[in-house]
């Protein structure tokens, strides 16, 4: 069995044997080492994973994924290797902080969707549980989270039809950046984002999501490191917003093959940035596999090699300063 690793697997932190049973899957496929990350969150317990991991003979780089403020933009992170309990990354993203705020944030965006005309009350048990969990804050509040559970029922399938059409160039713009990585509900999901909850949309929520300085700052101060997480196309100004803040490379592999040009690739190289990436596999979607993505992905394991020599330099930098 061919070795690979994968830096993008996601868990769901309102049930965390998930976890577990994507460390099974990744053991049964030969991934050697990979990252569980939540979306918005750490656990506040991230270690057990990595010592189960151990057990199985899988390096575990703690993680997670979140959106951040980057001037008018928004940008996915992917953070890695820090280090979990007290650290001051925990202050933003620990399961401990997600309450009120949270709480507040999430019952605002049902709102706003069931004042759009949009209805929960056909949800299915396992959305009404998501519902009860968004709405308790204990899962960091994402409105697209909203818009997946309206958008996968019969009951608002007119009023979609209706946007799409008032919102044709939106929609278009939707297809065009997500629509080969999200089909059916998960792309009409999307499309509601866009024209709903992205900063300057009538539901957005300032406040709801940090600085990407702040983010990148702490994920450093906790020993980590931070890649720019694409989906889609790579938003070239946003890349070199990133650089300036201190990035530590992009995760070029998104499911499938790297997605990244050779001229690109080369220019990263000679920054000495790393270039990871995953399949992005989801439970709660199940789109993509562990290990392979659409099929087409393959990480060889030598990236794990890249990520330790990378923490390594910097710590050796850090020593050479003080």
């Amino acid at each position: 069995m061919k070795e690979s690793i994968d830096l993008h697997v996601h868990y769901d932190p309102k049930d965390e044997t998930t976890a577990y049973n994507a460390l099974r899957t990744a053991q049964e496929l030969g991934v050697v080492a990979m990252s569980l990350l939540a979306r918005g969150q750490i656990s506040d317990d991230y270690n057990k994973f990595v010592k189960k991991g151990e057990e199985m003979g899988i390096k575990v780089y703690p993680g997670f994924e979140c959106t951040v403020i980057l001037g008018a933009e928004r940008s996915d992170l992917v953070c890695l290797d820090f280090k979990s309990g007290e650290s001051p990354i925990m202050q933003f993203y620990g399961t401990k902080v997600t309450s009120e705020e949270s709480r507040a944030n999430a019952a605002r965006q049902k709102l706003f969707l069931e004042q759009q005309g949009f209805s929960f009350s056909v949800a299915g048990d396992e959305d009404e549980k998501s519902l009860m969990m968004l709405m308790s804050g204990c899962v960091k509040e994402r409105a697209i989270n909203f818009c997946r559970i309206v958008c996968k029922y019969q009951e608002n399938f007119n009023l979609l039809c209706q946007l799409k059409m008032s919102y044709s160039n939106d929609w278009q713009e939707t297809v065009d950046k997500y629509g080969l990585m999200h089909q059916g509900s998960g792309l009409d999901a999307k499309f509601l984002y866009e024209i709903f909850f992205k900063e300057g949309k009538p539901g957005y929520i300032p406040g709801a999501f940090h600085e990407a300085k702040t983010i990148i700052n702490a994920t450093h101060d906790s020993g980590g490191i931070v890649l720019y997480s694409l989906e889609g196309k790579i938003g070239k100004n946003i890349w070199e917003q990133l650089l300036l803040l201190g990035v530590d490379g992009i995760m070029g592999w998104h499911g499938g093959r790297l997605g990244l040009d050779k001229t690109f690739v080369r220019q990263i190289r000679n920054m000495n940035l790393l270039i990871l990436g995953g399949s992005d596999f989801d439970p709660l979607k199940n789109h993509w596999q562990i290990g392979v993505g659409d099929g087409s992905m393959y990480i060889n394991p030598r990236r794990m090699r890249d990520v330790d020599s990378y923490i390594k330099s910097i710590k050796k930098m850090a020593i050479s300063v003080e």
